[in-house]
């Protein structure tokens, strides 16, 4: 799949399965996928800051973490212990949704209650 799209669909993501591969009793399951996009703001490498980054395990290293200054959109909620930042790409309807374990909390429990912000935004 990421060699297809690399290869076939370099710089527009456009339609990657034919509309006959695609119907209401059809599900097409997509581990991870991969697309290239810039970023509507750039990050700039001159606040780029040594900080505290935790693995899987919760084992800290200090990294180089990438900063910007920039007007995102951004879900926090006091209810949750995490926040989502919307970041655009220059595409206008492409956009990362990165989500953000609060201090102290592993990313491990926040997907264990992400079911809670789902079902939030369902109709």
């Amino acid at each position: 799949m990421k060699r297809y799209i690399n290869d076939d669909q370099y710089g527009s993501v456009g339609h990657i399965f034919d509309d006959i591969k695609i119907s209401k009793n059809r599900l097409i399951f997509i581990h991870n996928i991969f697309f290239r996009a810039a970023w509507a703001t750039q990050f700039d490498a001159s606040l780029t800051e040594k900080d505290i980054f935790y693995d899987d395990s919760g084992f800290p290293y200090i990294v180089k973490m990438m900063n910007q200054k920039t007007n995102s959109k951004l879900f926090d909620s006091h209810q949750h212990n995490f926040r989502i930042l919307f970041k655009d790409f220059t595409h206008p309807f492409l956009f990362a949704a990165i989500v953000l374990p609060n201090d102290g909390i592993s990313i491990e429990h926040v997907l264990k209650t992400f079911k809670v912000f789902v079902a939030i935004y369902t109709d």
